[in-house]
């Protein structure tokens, strides 16, 4: 509702208070905290003197940290010269006038009045302005009664006080974080750890590192990287030539997407003694991408054989390896459905490897957990996007979902190639829970399968979501499906693969679809180099579009839209991730940073005591 409205604001009332205080409400829904911060900054100045503009200031100062610009720049006398019905509001009108003409004030009087936690949580931080011998424990109570109090957050951050991941991003996000000098003197002595990426070090792809703790030799991972028609997978030759190809003790996935899982079948094959750790969840989404890629009855055994090796751990459960000297822990990283983090400890080092991991709850998995107290060593953490400040995911889901609700009602039929897992149930369950429109939305493609283990296994989150699947049967071909059912509703289809990959269900939908002028297509992920998607996404920047599917020249009349719907963290997560737990090394992995240094490494040098490694693949790493 304050979305709509704000739209109708929008055009007639830039210079309205109501209208930048009701942005900066919104703003702040959405996860962009910057523009938040500046909407608050200019609805001050245009501030009314009425009881709801001051308690949305209250909030908001609150909300963002902002009670400094508040008292610097609000006008007294056109605020302040009046009292007001609501005790709590007049109290705290009272006391800032009292701050900012520097007079006495009885906070007493407010304390009395604060009846909800929030207003407890403002009480006790106003409180500890005028008390300032006992402010820490004050802000302790603000922040305790109220997470979203980050002007209390701010002060008991720059305290050392541990604070929870989102609570530290949103700092970051509000350049708040001002002193970084946290984190406890380097340890001198060697931590015993070796680590060699294989693929996905510099690179985006064919995720493969080499660990070597206490003798112990662990892979993690073993990815393929697809180009066109080419698979590309990890050096498995270095391993061979090192003679450490049969001395692998453990193959840990950490999660089902052929980047990180694609070639454990090729290192079975050179290796039949690995022992693959995985959760039981990514097994299953495993089984399901995998038996996929294969076409002879040869590898299908194989494969077969390798899943009955897997050992199972759950997250949060522990295994020791080797005498018990060295031991694994899996967290979840909130990436897809099972997908982990690993927790590696030793008597001489503690290593956290993130895998590819996301801070926020998505809308069928929570987000990531990782130890919280523990000292670690080295932080191994995905840098994906640590060359970029993304937009807001919560912000891009709302208006995906608002854009696509928008299309089906003017009759439109909607194309959202998607990856089979992860990206379609998230984008089902943003479209389609609880959705009063009667407009259909269909899954198809390999999805569908990997929809019904995230069923199995995420009920909770896929219970309510009302959809279709594209029953074959039905019809004689796809094509046929398309023109007659398809095309003659207002309706949502949402099919693998997200790269549109040649033969795949998404490519015959748009090979359809993309000529019809009544049709949008979307794209909502990443698209590789020589793929269809990747053709289509350049299209996006051409008056006149037009693209080859299958040899057949298709001129493109359909609407065309990008959403970004990453699951994986953004620069600033990723830098909160170290401030919450304190590594004295960070190496970077996945990402495409071969010949430069990325702003998030060059952020995290500026962390005092903490030293950066931007892995290259076939490069050790001995610390």
């Amino acid at each position: 509702m304050q979305y709509k409205e704000l739209l109708k604001l929008e055009q007639s009332a830039r210079n309205n208070f109501k209208y930048h205080i009701l942005k900066a409400n919104v703003e702040y829904e959405l996860g962009e905290f910057k523009l938040c911060k500046s909407s608050y900054e200019n609805s001050i100045i245009l501030m009314e003197d009425d009881e709801l503009s001051l308690i949305s200031l209250i909030e908001l100062a609150t909300l963002i940290g902002g009670w400094d610009y508040l008292f610097r720049n609000i006008n007294l006398k056109k605020v302040f010269n009046k009292d007001y019905d609501d005790e709590f509001l007049d109290s705290c009108s009272k006391l800032i006038k009292a701050k900012i003409s520097g007079t006495s004030f009885d906070v007493s009087e407010l304390i009395k009045c604060a009846k909800t936690k929030k207003q407890k949580s403002i009480s006790a931080y106003l409180t500890a302005i005028f008390i300032p011998n006992d402010e820490e424990r004050l802000y302790d109570v603000a922040l305790e009664l109220f997470e979203g109090n980050l002007a209390a957050a701010e002060y008991l951050y720059g305290c050392g006080k541990e604070l929870n991941i989102d609570i530290i991003t949103k700092l970051i996000y509000l350049d708040m974080i001002g002193n970084k000098s946290v984190l406890e003197s380097k340890r001198e002595d060697e931590l015993g750890l070796e680590f060699l990426p294989l693929g996905g070090g510099d690179n985006i792809g064919a995720s493969s590192y080499f660990l070597k703790v206490k003798e112990v030799n662990i892979l993690i991972d073993a990815g393929i990287k697809l180009e066109g028609n080419k698979v590309i997978y990890p050096n498995y030759q270095l391993l061979i030539d090192k003679e450490l190809i049969n001395k692998l003790d453990y193959v840990i996935i950490t999660h089902a997407h052929l980047d990180h899982c694609g070639g454990i079948v090729e290192l079975y094959k050179l290796n039949k003694g690995i022992k693959p750790i995985m959760t039981r969840e990514t097994k299953e989404l495993l089984r399901f991408n995998l038996k996929h890629q294969f076409d002879n009855e040869n590898d299908l055994y194989i494969l077969d054989s390798l899943l009955d090796r897997i050992i199972i751990l759950d997250f949060n459960k522990r295994i020791y390896l080797r005498n018990e000297e060295v031991s694994i822990e899996l967290y979840r990283a909130g990436h897809i459905l099972g997908a982990s983090s690993i927790m590696i400890r030793s008597d001489k080092c503690s290593i956290f490897h993130t895998g590819d991991f996301c801070t926020r709850d998505q809308e069928t998995i929570e987000g990531i957990d990782f130890p919280i107290g523990e000292k670690i060593d080295v932080l191994i953490t995905e840098s994906t996007y640590g060359d970029s400040q993304c937009k807001s995911v919560n912000h891009e889901c709302k208006r995906l979902k608002e854009f696509v609700q928008e299309k089906m009602n003017e009759g439109k039929q909607v194309l959202i190639p998607s990856f089979s897992i992860g990206r379609a149930q998230e984008i089902l369950a943003l479209i389609s829970r609880k959705s009063e429109s009667r407009a259909r939305v269909y899954l198809d493609g390999s999805a569908v399968e990997a929809s019904a283990i995230y069923h199995k296994y995420a009920e909770k989150a896929m219970g309510d979501l009302r959809y279709y699947i594209v029953d074959e049967k039905l019809y004689s071909s796809k094509k046929i499906f398309i023109e007659q059912e398809a095309l003659s509703n207002r309706c949502c289809i949402v099919t693998s693969s997200g790269m549109l990959l040649e033969g795949s269900a998404s490519s015959q939908y748009a090979k359809t679809m993309l000529g019809n002028d009544n049709c949008v297509c979307i794209l909502t992920g990443y698209q590789a180099s020589g793929t269809l998607g990747l053709r289509l996404k350049e299209q996006l920047n051409f008056e006149h579009k037009y693209i080859t599917i299958e040899d057949e020249r298709i001129i493109i009349k359909a609407e065309l839209n990008e959403f970004n719907l990453s699951a994986h963290a953004n620069l600033n997560e990723i830098l909160a991730l170290e401030l919450c737990l304190k590594a004295n090394n960070v190496i970077l992995i996945h990402g495409e940073f071969k010949d430069k240094h990325s702003i998030l490494e060059d952020k995290l040098n500026e962390i005092d005591n903490v030293k950066v490694y931007q892995s290259k693949n076939n490069d050790l790493i001995s610390l």
